[in-house]
């Protein structure tokens, strides 16, 4: 079978690369810091962990994935001693985002995905 790629269209197989290994990143480091908060709100309830005055309660945080302490003048967090993996997180998506809606524009536009005929009037005159 004959490779016909689009002329003049966009290259788009960098921006998938670049979404997958962010995709993989986020995975990496989600399941490290799981793993990290599994005892943490036992840890704290027992006293093992210190922070600002009395201990209030233990909150758990959806993104980056965290055990909060929450302590009467501040908080002490379950990814706290694992210096890049929050950071690490935050720039995974930013980056998984921003590629992936490059990736999801640019093959649109380079007609890489099929119109339906029920997508609306701009659809039905570039279809004609």
């Amino acid at each position: 079978m004959a490779d016909t790629g689009a002329h003049g269209g966009y290259r788009t197989g960098g921006l998938w690369a670049v979404t997958g290994v962010a995709f993989g990143a986020m995975l990496l480091g989600s399941a490290a810091a799981l793993l990290g908060m599994l005892e943490y709100d036992e840890q704290c309830m027992q006293g093992l962990v210190r922070g600002p005055g009395e201990l209030l309660r233990t909150e758990n945080r959806a993104f980056p994935p965290a055990t909060v302490c929450v302590f009467e003048r501040g908080e002490v967090s379950s990814l706290d001693g694992w210096g890049v993996v929050g950071p690490m997180l935050w720039i995974a998506m930013a980056v998984l985002v921003v590629c992936l809606l490059a990736a999801l524009v640019a093959e649109r536009c380079s007609g890489g995905f099929p119109v339906h005929p029920l997508a609306g009037p701009s659809a039905k005159r570039s279809a004609r």
